[in-house]
Protein backbone atom coordinates (compact mmCIF):
# COMPACT_ATOMS: atom_id res chain seq x y z
CA UNK A 1 0.00 0.00 0.00
CA UNK A 2 2.77 2.64 0.77
CA UNK A 3 4.25 1.55 -2.67
CA UNK A 4 0.62 2.56 -3.96
CA UNK A 5 1.04 5.81 -2.28
CA UNK A 6 4.32 6.78 -3.18
CA UNK A 7 4.16 6.33 -6.68
CA UNK A 8 0.56 8.46 -6.72
CA UNK A 9 2.30 11.18 -4.52
CA UNK A 10 4.60 11.46 -7.66
CA UNK A 11 2.06 11.25 -10.62
CA UNK A 12 0.13 14.44 -8.59
CA UNK A 13 3.22 15.95 -8.57
CA UNK A 14 3.91 15.25 -11.99
CA UNK A 15 0.38 16.64 -13.34
CA UNK A 16 0.79 19.79 -11.00
CA UNK A 17 3.70 20.70 -12.06
CA UNK A 18 2.58 19.79 -15.76
CA UNK A 19 -0.60 22.09 -15.15
CA UNK A 20 1.61 24.83 -13.73
CA UNK A 21 3.41 24.96 -16.73
CA UNK A 22 0.55 24.80 -18.89
CA UNK A 23 -1.45 27.57 -16.70
CA UNK A 24 1.27 29.71 -15.99
CA UNK A 25 3.21 29.69 -19.49
CA UNK A 26 0.46 29.08 -21.85
CA UNK A 27 -2.89 30.43 -20.09
CA UNK A 28 -1.69 33.20 -18.09
CA UNK A 29 2.00 34.42 -19.36
CA UNK A 30 3.35 38.06 -18.77
CA UNK A 31 5.32 39.74 -21.89
CA UNK A 32 8.24 38.77 -19.76
CA UNK A 33 7.60 34.93 -19.79
CA UNK A 34 10.01 32.65 -21.31
CA UNK A 35 10.24 29.33 -19.62
CA UNK A 36 10.34 25.80 -20.49
CA UNK A 37 8.81 22.60 -18.77
CA UNK A 38 12.38 21.50 -17.46
CA UNK A 39 13.23 25.01 -16.00
CA UNK A 40 10.08 25.16 -14.02
CA UNK A 41 10.49 21.58 -12.83
CA UNK A 42 14.23 22.61 -11.49
CA UNK A 43 12.40 25.19 -9.45
CA UNK A 44 9.50 23.11 -8.48
CA UNK A 45 11.49 20.40 -7.45
CA UNK A 46 13.76 22.52 -5.05
CA UNK A 47 10.70 24.05 -3.47
CA UNK A 48 9.37 20.67 -2.77
CA UNK A 49 12.70 19.84 -0.94
CA UNK A 50 10.67 20.55 2.24
CA UNK A 51 8.27 17.49 2.07
CA UNK A 52 11.46 15.65 2.81
CA UNK A 53 11.42 16.42 6.33
CA UNK A 54 7.81 14.82 6.85
CA UNK A 55 9.25 11.71 8.15
CA UNK A 56 9.72 13.24 11.66
CA UNK A 57 5.62 12.59 11.25
CA UNK A 58 6.46 9.16 12.42
CA UNK A 59 6.63 10.53 16.13
CA UNK A 60 3.61 10.39 17.96
CA UNK A 61 1.83 13.32 18.49
CA UNK A 62 3.97 15.50 15.93
CA UNK A 63 2.11 14.26 12.76
CA UNK A 64 -0.40 16.94 11.99
CA UNK A 65 2.33 20.00 12.57
CA UNK A 66 4.59 18.55 10.90
CA UNK A 67 2.96 18.30 7.63
CA UNK A 68 1.22 21.44 7.90
CA UNK A 69 4.34 23.40 8.56
CA UNK A 70 5.88 21.54 5.76
CA UNK A 71 2.67 21.63 3.44
CA UNK A 72 2.99 25.53 4.34
CA UNK A 73 6.57 25.70 3.68
CA UNK A 74 6.48 24.10 0.26
CA UNK A 75 3.63 26.35 -0.75
CA UNK A 76 5.11 29.15 0.17
CA UNK A 77 8.44 27.94 -1.61
CA UNK A 78 6.97 26.89 -5.02
CA UNK A 79 4.88 29.97 -4.95
CA UNK A 80 8.46 32.19 -5.17
CA UNK A 81 9.61 29.49 -7.81
CA UNK A 82 6.97 29.70 -10.44
CA UNK A 83 7.41 33.52 -9.97
CA UNK A 84 11.22 33.14 -10.83
CA UNK A 85 10.67 30.72 -13.48
CA UNK A 86 8.02 32.21 -15.69
CA UNK A 87 9.55 35.64 -15.07
CA UNK A 88 6.03 36.59 -13.10
CA UNK A 89 6.58 40.58 -11.26
CA UNK A 90 3.65 39.67 -9.50
CA UNK A 91 3.37 37.42 -6.70
CA UNK A 92 -0.36 37.21 -6.63
CA UNK A 93 -0.12 36.19 -10.38
CA UNK A 94 2.04 33.13 -9.38
CA UNK A 95 0.04 32.49 -5.82
CA UNK A 96 -3.40 32.04 -8.37
CA UNK A 97 -1.27 30.13 -10.90
CA UNK A 98 0.24 27.86 -7.86
CA UNK A 99 -3.70 27.85 -6.56
CA UNK A 100 -5.57 26.69 -9.74
CA UNK A 101 -3.29 24.13 -10.99
CA UNK A 102 -3.00 22.61 -7.35
CA UNK A 103 -6.62 22.23 -7.05
CA UNK A 104 -6.85 20.07 -10.89
CA UNK A 105 -4.24 18.06 -9.98
CA UNK A 106 -5.62 17.45 -6.67
CA UNK A 107 -9.43 17.20 -8.15
CA UNK A 108 -7.40 14.61 -10.38
CA UNK A 109 -5.62 12.61 -7.97
CA UNK A 110 -8.59 12.33 -5.59
CA UNK A 111 -9.93 10.52 -8.61
CA UNK A 112 -7.64 8.13 -8.47
CA UNK A 113 -8.69 3.99 -7.26
CA UNK A 114 -7.02 3.75 -3.83
CA UNK A 115 -8.38 0.38 -1.80
CA UNK A 116 -10.12 1.97 1.31
CA UNK A 117 -10.16 0.22 5.33
CA UNK A 118 -12.68 -1.52 3.81
CA UNK A 119 -11.49 -2.91 0.71
CA UNK A 120 -7.71 -3.64 2.92
CA UNK A 121 -10.02 -5.66 5.30
CA UNK A 122 -11.93 -7.82 2.19
CA UNK A 123 -8.02 -8.59 0.95
CA UNK A 124 -6.55 -9.65 4.54
CA UNK A 125 -10.05 -12.08 5.07
CA UNK A 126 -10.16 -13.56 1.88
CA UNK A 127 -12.87 -14.01 -1.14
CA UNK A 128 -15.74 -15.17 1.10
CA UNK A 129 -15.46 -12.12 3.92
CA UNK A 130 -18.38 -10.38 2.38
CA UNK A 131 -20.44 -13.71 3.00
CA UNK A 132 -20.11 -13.85 6.70
CA UNK A 133 -22.46 -12.77 9.53
CA UNK A 134 -21.63 -11.08 12.53
CA UNK A 135 -20.26 -14.19 14.14
CA UNK A 136 -17.78 -14.78 11.39
CA UNK A 137 -19.81 -17.89 10.12
CA UNK A 138 -19.74 -17.61 6.39
CA UNK A 139 -23.64 -17.54 5.26
CA UNK A 140 -23.07 -19.65 2.19
CA UNK A 141 -21.08 -22.63 3.99
CA UNK A 142 -23.79 -22.90 6.61
CA UNK A 143 -26.54 -23.40 4.29
CA UNK A 144 -24.42 -25.84 2.27
CA UNK A 145 -24.20 -27.65 5.54
CA UNK A 146 -27.91 -27.45 6.18
CA UNK A 147 -28.56 -28.52 2.69
CA UNK A 148 -26.47 -31.61 3.17
CA UNK A 149 -28.25 -32.44 6.69
CA UNK A 150 -31.34 -32.47 4.85
CA UNK A 151 -30.24 -34.66 2.26
CA UNK A 152 -28.52 -37.04 4.40
CA UNK A 153 -31.28 -37.40 6.34
CA UNK A 154 -33.85 -38.05 3.44
CA UNK A 155 -31.85 -40.59 2.28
Amino acid sequence: MLAVIVVLALVVWSVWAYLTYEIGARLMPTARTQADVGQLLRTLGFASAPGVLRVFGIIPGATTPVFVVTELWMLMAMIVAIRQALDYTSTARAAAVCALSWVLAVALGARAPIADRDDRRRMKEGPMAKDKDKKGKGKKGDEYKKAQKECLSKG
